[in-house]
């Protein structure tokens, strides 16, 4: 279990509020994509929001969780490298009714991110840049200008 929380870029109770299957193609593989959207309602590891997108591999024979289903309480641990948050059968996740030992170890959690506050840190970064911008374009102009007409 120790294992599990230092190799999961999150860790956290939901409900499934959506399951979304990938798109019909010519040729589909197990390891094609299901999206699971889970309403958060506690976290241990993470900056993780009130929902959640979780990926898994459509087949449980490319490790795929096959038994999401919606209104569900799970406990999801899931990983992400540069891609959005993912989840397989090796993973600790499970519904929530079969994890009462986990629980134990895990002990209270946190609440999940207000979306408000990280729309809003968002905002904040935008608002850097463009004034950084609009900073180095005003240096730029004033140095044209100031420059000596020959």
């Amino acid at each position: 279990m120790k294992g599990e929380l230092d190799r999961k870029t999150a860790i956290f109770e939901g409900t499934v509020l959506e399951i979304k299957q990938p798109s019909q193609k010519t040729i589909m593989s197990t390891a094609d994509k299901v999206r699971v959207t889970f309403e958060v309602s506690r976290v241990w590891k993470g900056e993780v929001g009130q929902q959640a997108e979780v990926y898994t591999a459509m087949s449980s024979a490319s490790c795929g969780i096959e038994n999401f289903e919606v209104g569900t309480k799970y406990i999801v641990s899931a990983y992400k490298d540069s891609k959005p948050l993912e989840t397989n059968i090796c993973d600790l996740t499970k519904p929530l009714a079969n994890a009462r030992a986990e629980l134990a170890i895990l002990g209270d959690g946190y609440a999940p991110m207000d979306q408000a506050s990280n729309e809003s840190g968002n905002l904040m970064v935008i608002t850097l840049i463009v004034t950084i911008t609009a900073i180095i374009i005003g240096l730029f102009v004033w140095m044209i200008v100031k420059r000596p007409r020959v």
